[in-house]
């Protein structure tokens, strides 16, 4: 590494395989005036006053009161969602409840039918003792036509 030691380098691997860096640099830690703006590169004061006014003309209360209205309009679409998700999810349930109503007025409506049948009736009142009461007529037949003389 002799005569890489006294050069400046950049990141790298050394001729020996170890991974070397840039120099760092030796001596006195920079004071703070040598760390602001004041010095031969400093910035010139009448700029730096136009940059406080135009700093000045800047207000913060509409940019917190444009940010707090963008919050509140988020907050707002966000729980919106959330409840029509809700929403959502108890018409599915209402849904699935009505079908099953549906089901069931089908199934008493079908029972009722069997009960109520003519020929169950008859054979029920035959098994009470019931006897055949009068035939006044026989059925009258209405013809498919749809006119009714």
């Amino acid at each position: 590494m002799g005569a890489l030691a006294n050069e400046e380098r950049s990141w790298g691997i050394g001729p020996d395989g170890i991974v070397v860096g840039p120099k760092v640099a030796s001596g006195p830690l920079p004071t703070w005036d040598d760390l602001s703006n004041r010095g031969s590169k400093a910035v010139p004061d009448a700029v730096i006053e136009a940059e406080s006014k135009k700093a000045g003309k800047f207000r913060s209360l509409p940019l917190f009161l444009l940010m707090l209205l963008f919050a509140m309009i988020g907050t707002l679409y966000v729980r919106h969602v959330y409840d029509a998700q809700k929403l959502l999810s108890h018409v599915q349930q209402l849904r699935k409840e009505n079908i099953r109503l549906h089901l069931e007025r089908n199934r008493l409506n079908a029972e009722y039918d069997r009960i109520t049948e003519p020929q169950t009736l008859v054979e029920a009142a035959k098994r009470l003792g019931l006897v055949e009461g009068h035939h006044y007529a026989d059925d009258i037949l209405i013809p498919q036509s749809g006119l009714i003389p």
